[in-house]
This record gives structure tokens, sequence and C-alpha cells, in this order.
């Protein structure tokens, strides 16, 4: 009789049959998370990797995705726990060294990834990523000559390269050299007309420029929304319910839910979110989250992470998420998502807060701005329609374990000390000028400038030689680095007065200072930000600290700082009275503003019912 063979045995396939089935569909789903990574999903990209990986465990190509991945969506120890193998393996894998040394950067082992950065130029001394992380490496450092110096040297040989001119716009702004990062931004765009971040820093930065114009400015912005516009495709939104007194869903796009001055000025507000008949939600793109993540996290319905997302999927999210209103609280600042705004995810869009100009996208239907910063005859400066809110377009909570108000030094015989604690790319040779028509004016005086930035050796000297050359004495400055926040607060005690930049004005640090009794005196100029200092001195109820012109500005600055007893003591009486003039000042009256927000919002919500 005649065996039967078994039902496994007779379905089995030779083993290289098998082999080369799996090798096939491992190769292929390779090449799928390659074609996801090109349209940038990443997260799809990483589904088919790891079934590829699964197939072929110690594929040296597929870990070098995996890497890739893990850094490009800031998993930083995974992609450490897979470089040493594949170097182990291919030594000379410089782009493997390469890829160490950004990862050393983007966790703060700057020395450690120089090493790194230097060995891949060893390997190969034309690689441009490494030659681009070194000098972005030097930058953070403080560096600058160094980094100008590499940036230089690739530009002699590729003198219209994006990526090098970019980083040579960056090195620029960062030395507070204004005038030539817009040069180089212009640049990068001659090179490359959809370079969507050089075309948003250039626009940031045309606001420091005095002879750049509104008129100028907005034909920027408009620009820049079309190339939004034009590199997103439209959401496709469900019939959403246009009902206008239902419970409205916000959401907040914002990079900034830290410790960072849009967290800080959110975070009054949204202690007071639950007495209103809406619900927040965060749509938070960035990776590091700090204290002030963790006290915001909890008034959000929902809380979405959405750096690694693609504008594609986040504007699907927020359709999903049938979201009614969404705010934009970044403009053209670091992290901003403005693109997914152009897709136009939500019915009604609006820009409020971290911003202080027109974004120029058609898709964004409002601005939140106040009286003070945007009167009816400009507002055809905006591409969005301006709604003012009634006292401000934010308000603020007081620093935190600040130290009590000292008395006035000059009126205990201490030098009339004015002082700035700005970024040194606000001060522009305009506001330098007039600072020093005021010191050559009042006796004995002198000013005091604190920054970050000038806790580097180099900044420190350029910036002294800078005032040296303008016509300062060394007698007449002092400058400081950068300060813990208790330290920077203690500082007010030293000086009499601030004198604001323009047309850049302050913002939180002129909050800070009138918290600690310190006025600043602000110039008003045309557009919302140059009307920022005035914005915030009104609220306060400082209306004479606000100027019209350069020449108001250093007049109304000597008269302030006379040597008169009389004067002096008039400033000491303001600086006594001042915390509590600010706390009962609507900058600081939360609930209001809150309720002010949401019958603003009530009220556009409404509009939009209307005009389906």
């Amino acid at each position: 009789m005649r065996k039967r063979t078994p039902a496994l045995v007779q379905n089995a396939r030779p083993p290289a049959a098998d082999a080369q089935r799996n090798q096939q569909a491992a190769r292929q789903h390779f090449v799928e998370a390659a074609t996801w990574i090109s349209q940038d999903e990443l997260a799809k990209a990483e589904a088919c990797l790891d079934r590829h990986l699964q197939l072929a465990p110690g594929s040296w190509p597929g870990l070098c995705m995996k890497a890739l991945l893990a850094e490009q969506t800031q998993r930083y120890a995974l992609a450490e726990s897979i470089l040493p193998g594949l170097l182990q393996a291919k030594p000379d894998y410089a782009e493997g060294h390469c890829q160490r040394g950004r990862v050393c950067a983007a966790t703060g082992r700057l020395d450690e990834a120089l090493l790194h950065f230097e060995r891949a130029l060893q390997l190969n001394p034309a690689l441009q990523s490494a030659l681009h992380g070194m000098g972005a490496a030097c930058q953070t450092l403080g560096r600058y000559a160094d980094a100008l110096a590499l940036y230089e040297g690739m530009l002699r040989n590729t003198p219209d390269a994006p990526v090098t001119l970019f980083q040579l716009a960056e090195l620029q702004r960062a030395q507070g050299d204004i005038g030539n990062a817009v040069a180089t931004y212009r640049r990068v765009l001659r090179a490359d007309q959809g370079h969507l971040q050089a075309a948003s820093n250039l626009l940031f930065c045309e606001h420091y420029l005095p002879e750049v114009n509104a008129a100028q400015r907005l034909a920027s912005a408009r620009a820049l929304g079309a190339l939004f516009s034009a590199s997103v495709k439209a959401a496709t939104r469900s019939q959403c319910s246009l009902e206008p007194e239902r419970s409205l869903r916000v959401g907040l796009v914002s990079a900034d839910l830290r410790r960072h001055p849009v967290g800080y000025l959110l975070e009054p507000v949204l202690r007071h979110v639950h007495q209103h008949a809406w619900q927040w939600i965060a749509f938070s793109n960035q990776q590091q989250e700090d204290t002030l993540t963790a006290q915001l996290r909890p008034f959000f319905s929902e809380w979405h992470t959405v750096a690694n997302w693609s504008d594609a999927a986040l504007a699907q999210r927020i359709v999903d998420a049938d979201i009614d209103i969404l705010i934009d609280l970044s403009g053209h600042t670091a992290g901003h998502r403005l693109g997914v705004f152009a897709a136009r995810p939500a019915p009604l869009q609006i820009s409020w807060l971290g911003y202080f100009g027109s974004t120029g996208l058609a898709e964004m239907d409002y601005l939140l701005a106040d009286a003070q910063s945007v009167p009816p005859a400009e507002f055809q400066n905006y591409t969005e329609s301006v709604w003012r809110l009634p006292q401000s377009r934010f308000c603020c909570a007081p620093p935190a374990q600040a130290p009590a108000v000292s008395p006035l030094p000059a009126l205990a015989g201490q030098p009339f000390t004015f002082g700035c604690f700005q970024e040194l790319a606000k001060v522009n040779d305009t506001v330098l000028n007039a600072w020093l028509q005021i010191l050559r004016a009042v006796p004995k005086s002198r000013l005091r400038i604190q920054s970050v930035r000038l806790g580097y050796t180099d900044v420190m000297q350029a910036f002294s030689e800078r005032l040296l050359a303008a016509g300062f004495q060394p007698s007449q400055f002092q400058l400081y680095g950068p300060a813990t926040y208790g330290q920077y607060l203690q500082t007010y005690g030293e000086v009499d007065m601030v004198l604001d930049t323009f047309p850049y004005p302050g913002g939180m640090t002129t909050v800070e200072g009138l918290w600690m009794g310190v006025p600043t005196l602000t110039l008003s100029l045309p557009g919302m930000l140059g009307r920022q200092g005035a914005s915030l001195l009104a609220g306060a109820g400082l209306h004479e600290w606000i100027c019209t012109s350069v020449d108001d500005y250093t007049r109304r600055a000597i008269a302030l700082a006379s040597p008169k007893p009389a004067q002096r003591q008039e400033l000491a009486d303001l600086r006594a009275r001042l915390r509590s003039q600010l706390q009962s000042s609507p900058l600081l009256d939360a609930a209001r503003f809150t309720a002010d927000l949401y019958t603003a919002l009530r009220q556009l919500w409404r509009q939009r019912c209307a005009s389906p």
C-alpha cells in the first residue's frame, strides 16, 4: 500500500526558494520605506523599514536608514545605539561619523561632535554635511570666526550653494549683523526660489531694519504666502456643523509651549479657559518639554506632539479632530507650521500672540491685535482681516519669585544708569546714535547693556569696538553677558530707566522691567511690532513714556534723567508704585483678557457661520 505524504511535507518549499522570496520582500519593503521618506511620510517609512529589518535583521542599509530616521525624529538614544555597530562593520563610513557628530551636537555635546566631524572629514575631506555640521557646532559654541571661515571656504568652491548660504545667513543673524543676513537670505532665494525657511527668516529679519517700510514687508509677506499655498494640497474637510452658539473646539499650533515668551504669555490665559464654552487642543511642534510645558498640558483637553508629522498628516489630524478655530502662535518664527494653515484644515484660521506682522497667507482669516498696536489706517498692511481686542493683544503673569523693588540708584548718588536688555540685533545704528546723544546730554550717565550674545568673547569685543567707533567713551557703557533669571531680575536694581530699541522694541523684558519698578522709554512706530512697546506702556498706564519720533525720544530721555532733585524724586516715586500699578492694569488681568478673547472668537465664529 502506497504511503501518504504528510501535508506539511507536501506544502514545503525548498529553503532556497523561501530565502529568495524573503530577500525579494525585504528589498521591496526597503524601497517602499525610501519612497515614503522622499514624501516626508516618516511614520509610514518606518513601518516599512521595520518589516524590512524583520526579514533582514543584519541589513546594513536598513540599519543606516533606521539610524537616520531616529535622528530625524529626535530619538537620539536609538540613533546612538545603532551607529557604533555600523561603524564597526564599516570603519570608513564617513557619513556615519558625520551623523554621530550631528547627534552629539543635538544632545549638547558639541566638543564631542567636532571630533566626529573631524573624523568624517579625514575620511572624506569634501563631505559637505560634515563641513556644515562643523560650522553649525562652532556657531553654537560662539566660535563665530571658525564658522565663518568654514562657510567662506565652502562658498569659494560653490558660490551659490543654498545650504551653505543659508548657514552663513544664520551665522550673520546670530551675530546681530541683520543687514548682511538679509542680503545673504536673498542670495539663498536667488539660488533656490522655493527655500521656504530662508524666505520666512528674510521676512522676519526685515522687521529689524528701519529702512524697510510697511508696504515692502507686506509685499514680502504676500509673495511668501503664495509660496506656502503652492507647496501644499488643500485639506479635505467634512462638512462641519456651523452652529454659532455651540461649544467651540479651538486648536493651537506652536513650537513654543515651553519656557519661551509664548509659553509664558499663554499660561495666565489657560488658567481661565474653563470658564467659557470652548475646548483647547494643542498641536505642539516641539520635541523637548520642560517645567512650563508640564504646567500648560493639563489645561488642554487634547495634546498632540506633531514635530515629526508632515504638513499633510498634521492637516488631516486637525480635520479629524473637528477643529473649529485653528490659531497659529508662531507666524514666521522658528518652528512654525504655516504650510499646515495653507492647507486650510479648519473653517476659521487666526494668527495671534507669537508674531507681530502679516503671515501673508490668503488662508489666514484674521489677525488678533489691539487698538494701540494697529490703528484702522494700517489695516491695509495685513493680508488678514484685523480684529482688535479691547485692551491688549496679550496679557502677562507676574515674574515668579521676583525680588523686591529696590530704591532708585540715582537718588542714592549713583551715576544715572540707562539700561537695555534686548538682543544685540535690535541695536541698530540709529538707536546707537540716539543713545549717544542722550548720554552726552545727561552728566556722568552710563548705559548698561546685557545680552546673551555678550557671553561670547568675540561678540563682546566686536560690540565694544562698535560702540567706541560710534563715539561712546569707555566710561559710558557697561556690557554684561547672560545671567540666571533671578540674577537678571535683580539687575534692575542697578538701572534707573530702560531705553527701548526701535523699530524692534522689547516685549517681555518691558513687562519684567515694569514689575521691578523700572519704566521703559519707547518709540512708537508704524506696524504692530513698531507699536509693541507703546501697547504695553499704554496698558500699564504710562502714556507719557511713549514717544512719537527719534527727536522726541532723545528729548524726553534727557528730561526724565535730569539731575534736578524734583525730577529724581518723581522717578523714585514712580518706581515705588509701579508694581502695584501694573498689578491692577489690564496687562495682568488674565480673567478679563480671557473673557475678551472668548468674546472675540465667539463673534468671529458667528460671522463664519453666517457666511458658509
